[in-house]
């Protein structure tokens, strides 16, 4: 741990000493990039008394911060692990800082908060602690921890936030395997009526079954109906998150980005989160219910008859090399459009944003023979990618046709030639559950395919989200108030690629406590100045 606070002046401009305590809270909340003024303090609190933690606490708290007052022992001490420094509160109503700990010397760094900045920490066991510690520590650290400020966009990130809806997930998850119970009483009733209503004429079990089959259909509907509406509540509420998160990263990324970069390629990467949410909702979620079916259908199949029951699954498997052969090529071409995409996002969005740019400068003719380019580009790879993608289509569809239809004719030989042959009923609903498990077993293979492409829109979302923020430097460096004047001496800046500077020896000087305009045409360097006083741009050259 290192000391990175700032010295404190001991003598504020009121001409009152501030306490020791006070003191300490001011360099604690330095180190997180506030200031806090004492006056704010005094105004309830005696000047003269020891300020208590309860005052303490609120005082920093007043000022957008994170504090507690909280008692600890040595061992809980010597486990916090935290780069900022943690206030100690003494028996005699003092305060020193805890720089730092060495838990295997089981030492503790303290520094007088009344100290010269660069002063050394001093060590401290439990013993000398103990005299002096009434055992009362202050916590302090930016209202967002600097762990969460600045989050990386991956598969973890978005996982969390659609974990925090686990009690609307639990639901989902209920109801989705309520009807999948629910579609497989159809081919169970169509087993019964064939093997028993047809061949004993018992009508009272057709009337039976039929009641059956109209109530699981009903409760289907309306499970269907629930289950949409709470599909719909999550990707709302995952949608408002992401956009709230979205929108304040890109605020925190710095300005000299967004000037190298066109609005529309930022635009249209940032949109491919929601593919990648598209597919935790959906096929993820979707395959994951699958297996709940596989794992309830699979041993009927195999009690109905173990054979057939093989010849399903070999033809799923045989469905999922075809698809994961394809996966590499699709995977690559994927990543192709999506560039291609973003590109010709870019010039859509850049010619509307500067149309009168565009009008003024008669560039009708040039920006639309870019946008040819970028659909002629666009189209020839989407065809390409529908050819790609047709061939796993066209070499799995007979052994996806043998498990939902073929299964019936190799059924019907197994029955005629079986010496213990398989009922109609049997065979039929064979038949019917035999596709209730190819489809989720191709499903698997699919979702590969899926993932890469989740995992590609990622990586495109991630060139713009993950960048170093502004961030770090709003939360972690100092932010005093402002005073004094303002003087520029031969200022010179010339934007990075540019051939001609923005700012040519510019000098001025604005005393303090006045107020100065910049006039002038559009480029002659208002902005820059601006932004140079910001610190927006460090590249200045004097």
């Amino acid at each position: 741990m290192h000391d990175t606070s700032e010295p404190i002046d001991p003598a504020p401009q009121s001409g009152v000493v501030p306490h020791v305590r006070v003191l300490a809270v001011r360099a604690a909340a330095r180190f997180h990039g506030v200031d806090l003024d004492p006056e704010l303090l005094r105004k309830d609190t005696d000047p003269a008394a020891v300020p208590g933690s309860p005052a303490l606490v609120e005082w920093a708290r007043e000022a957008g911060l994170w504090a507690r007052a909280i008692r600890v022992g040595f061992r809980q001490l010597l486990k916090t692990d935290t780069t900022a420094p943690v206030i100690l509160l003494m028996k005699d109503g003092g305060a020193a800082l805890m720089m730092a700990c060495d838990r295997e010397r089981a030492v503790v760094f303290l520094r007088d908060p009344r100290a010269p900045q660069g002063t050394a920490s001093v060590p401290i066991d439990e013993l000398q602690l103990a005299q002096l510690w009434d055992g009362t520590v202050l916590l302090i650290r930016g209202e967002r921890a600097e762990e969460d400020a600045d989050p990386i966009f991956n598969f973890t990130l978005l996982f969390r936030m659609v974990w925090r809806e686990k009690r609307l997930l639990r639901d989902i998850a209920v109801s989705s395997v309520t009807l999948t119970i629910l579609q497989i009483i159809p081919a169970l009733l169509v087993m019964v009526v064939l093997n028993s209503v047809i061949e004993y004429h018992a009508m009272n079990t057709l009337a039976l079954m039929s009641i059956i089959f109209g109530i699981s259909i009903l409760w289907e509907a309306l499970l269907t109906w629930g289950r949409q509406m709470m599909l719909v509540t999550l990707s709302t509420r995952i949608d408002a998150r992401l956009n709230l998160m979205i929108f304040d990263r890109l605020m925190t990324i710095p300005i000299e980005f967004f000037e190298r970069n066109q609005a529309g390629q930022i635009a249209y990467k940032v949109s491919q989160i929601y593919r990648v949410r598209d597919f935790i909702t959906g096929r993820l979620l979707t395959t994951f219910i699958n297996i709940f079916m596989i794992a309830l259908v699979l041993p009927i199949l195999f009690y109905l008859n173990a054979f057939l029951a093989w010849t399903i699954l070999i033809a799923s498997a045989i469905i999922a090399i075809i698809i994961t052969a394809f996966l590499p090529a699709i995977a690559r071409l994927t990543g192709r459009i999506i560039e291609a995409e973003s590109a010709k996002g870019a010039v859509l969005v850049e010619s509307l944003y500067g149309v009168r740019t565009v009008k003024s400068l008669a560039l009708e003719k040039v920006r639309a023979d870019d946008w040819d380019g970028r659909v002629a580009l666009t189209s020839r790879l989407n065809l390409e990618m529908g050819q790609l993608s047709a061939w796993p289509q066209v070499l799995s569809l007979p052994f996806d046709r043998y498990a939902s239809i073929g299964v019936l004719l190799l059924g019907g030989y197994v029955a005629l030639t079986a010496q213990n042959p398989l009922a109609a009923g049997s065979l039929v609903g064979f038949m019917l559950l035999g596709g209730r498990v190819a489809g989720p077993l191709v499903s698997f293979a699919r979702l590969v395919q899926d993932a890469q492409e989740a995992r590609a829109a990622f990586a495109i979302v991630g060139e713009v989200l993950n960048r170093p923020t502004e961030r770090r430097a709003m939360n972690t460096g100092l932010r005093p108030a402002f005073h004094g004047a303002i003087e520029f001496e031969d200022v010179t800046f010339t934007y990075e690629g540019a051939k001609t500077p923005a700012l040519n020896k510019v000098s001025f000087a604005v005393p303090e406590g006045t107020m100065l305009g910049i006039v002038g045409r559009s480029g002659s360097g208002k902005s820059t100045i601006t932004r140079l006083l910001q610190g927006m741009l460090i590249s200045a050259e004097i």
